[in-house]
């Protein structure tokens, strides 16, 4: 009987594992505001995480061409929200094509990313009205995906207004209630868009996208920009240093003795230029690691005749905006000023002495960077510090117009009359935060006047372009038109964070001059994770 017991305990045991651990499945949802876009137009969508999941976590979303090329990246932090939001401007000039994008973290260095969600986006381009060679099919029935709510959700969308009209202020009233019609209290995303706006393909004419993360998994995402790479010689492990041009603070990382490492980069906006400084050997060079994407199907896009017609209406918008020199879309994004240069602990106006060279600079002029002779007849470069009044340890490191060089010959000869100003870090506290252990010594940097001063013997540099936080919008679309100017809208409206926290939620937004189907389109998760989506459509005429 004990045997039989231990048995059923064994059991009992491993399906409470097995249970565990497939509830630790959770979906995550994506909203896009359109089905498919033209060159020029922005996207917007929102990302829904699982409830249960309430840390920071740094969401990295990834666009990228049907070769699996990145064409964008934007790192999107979530804090408190239950949800992101993102945008990304599509290039005038970007080719036709199905385009990837992917919500993706990290866990703190682990090689492989955690995928949250991908969506598959069809992009247009005019030019294709200018290519005789492609067959424009016929509409059939708009595969744009329907999800049923949870049994147990009510969605509602009404409107104030019985009649719409172009320039209309339109006010929608979106509630969501449980069965027993109780408020749920969650957030929504909202889009309203031209009816037409569909693609007859189930898979590739969507505007909602699913995807399923381990909750265990994403509770260990990290929180900061990490980027993975790989040595293409490695030396063992080994100390890697990198900086950012703009600003020149250093960071480092530790590859492994597979030549792997993982290098953790501060919060900073849009694009920035990192260097890979190699103090080893100067062939020595790094790769990042790529996404493992499987090849898109050939021939995916649709150029349906709906779709040709779009693009003729976007040409003319274009051509339009052109006359009363506007770019067409209301949605700007911000500039967020950012600095990586910790204030230097002491700055010289190079301008403001007649020396030839830096060296005559530096035996004339007291300050704390010294031109010294050796006991050899070398002449070198030391800098004293206050904090310890004395000359500090070896020879400080250059910065010259962001190139590093200890070449004292070449820095003792600069043309003084080029620098616009010196900047001497010397302080233990200053250099430890901006240069970390390459700054031992101090640190002297010269900017020019033009900024293009070329350096012999420079340190060996890699240099990489990569992406960084997402610039907020100044403005959702569209909250008003100008009287003066057209209204012609790609995007009619798109709010992403609407909270629904009482009976109901009230949404104003200004119609364009089009005259058209409409529909509305609203994604509801609730903050205990119940899910809804409702439509609605209203005609202007």
């Amino acid at each position: 009987m004990q045997a039989g017991i231990y048995r059923y305990l064994v059991l009992f045991l491993f399906s409470s594992t097995f249970t565990l651990t497939a509830s630790s499945q959770a979906q995550t949802w994506l909203h896009m505001d359109q089905p498919f876009y033209v060159g020029g137009e922005f996207m917007h969508y929102t990302l829904y995480l699982p409830t249960g999941v309430d840390k920071s976590i740094m969401v990295a979303v990834s666009l990228y061409d049907e070769q699996g090329a990145l064409q964008h990246q934007s790192y999107i932090k979530r804090t408190a929200a239950k949800s992101i939001q993102g945008h990304y401007r599509i290039p005038f000039e970007a080719p036709s094509g199905l385009y990837r994008l992917r919500a993706t973290v990290n866990k703190p260095f682990e090689k492989d990313e955690i995928l949250l969600v991908e969506a598959m986006i069809s992009v247009y381009s005019d030019e294709l009205l200018d290519n005789p060679a492609i067959n424009w099919s016929q509409n059939t029935t708009a595969g744009n995906f329907e999800l049923a709510s949870d049994l147990n959700v009510t969605m509602t969308i009404k409107s104030r207004q019985s009649d719409f009209h172009p320039r209309d202020t339109i006010d929608l009233i979106v509630a969501v209630k449980d069965s027993q019609g109780n408020a749920i209290k969650g957030t929504a995303s909202i889009s309203v868009r031209d009816q037409q706006l569909l693609i007859d393909d189930a898979d590739y004419g969507k505007t909602l996208f699913k995807g399923t993360v381990d909750l265990n998994t994403l509770r260990s995402a990290t929180n900061v920009i990490q980027k993975h790479g790989s040595l293409r010689d490695k030396l063992d492990q080994q100390l890697l240093t990198f900086t950012m041009v703009e600003g020149q603070k250093m960071y480092y990382a530790t590859s492994d003795a597979q030549g792997e490492f993982y290098l953790e980069l501060p919060d900073f906006y849009s694009n920035q230029a990192l260097q890979y400084i190699a103090h080893y050997n100067d062939d020595q060079r790094i790769s990042w690691k790529k996404a493992r994407l499987n090849p898109l199907p050939k021939g995916s896009l649709k150029h349906t005749q709906d779709v040709k017609n779009y693009l003729v209406e976007s040409r003319q918008r274009k051509l339009i905006y052109q006359l009363f020199n506007q770019i067409e879309g209301a949605s700007q994004v911000e500039e967020r000023p950012q600095t990586f240069m910790t204030p230097a602990d002491q700055t010289i106006d190079a301008s403001s002495y007649p020396f030839e060279n830096l060296g005559d600079f530096c035996r004339e002029v007291v300050t704390q960077l010294k031109y010294v002779k050796g006991k050899k007849r070398h002449w070198y470069f030391r800098i004293f510090n206050p904090e310890t009044r004395d000359m500090m340890i070896g020879t400080p490191l250059f910065i010259v117009d962001g190139q590093m060089t200890k070449d004292f010959d070449f820095l003792s000869q600069i043309d003084f009359q080029k620098l616009l100003e010196i900047k001497l870090f010397y302080f233990n506290e200053t250099i430890s935060d901006q240069f970390g252990f390459v700054g031992f010594s101090g640190v002297v940097v010269l900017n020019s006047k033009e900024g293009k001063l070329k350096v012999p013997n420079a340190f060996q540099v890699q240099e990489f372009q990569v992406f960084g936080l997402q610039l907020p919008l100044s403005a959702n679309i569209s909250t008003a038109v100008d009287l003066h100017h057209p209204s012609l809208l790609p995007q009619l409206y798109w709010k992403s964070n609407l909270t629904i926290d009482k009976e109901e939620a009230v949404v104003s937004y200004a119609q364009s001059d089009d005259k058209s189907d409409f529909l509305v389109e609203v994604f509801f998760q609730g903050d205990d994770g119940r899910i809804g989506h409702q439509k609605l459509v209203y005609s202007v005429r």
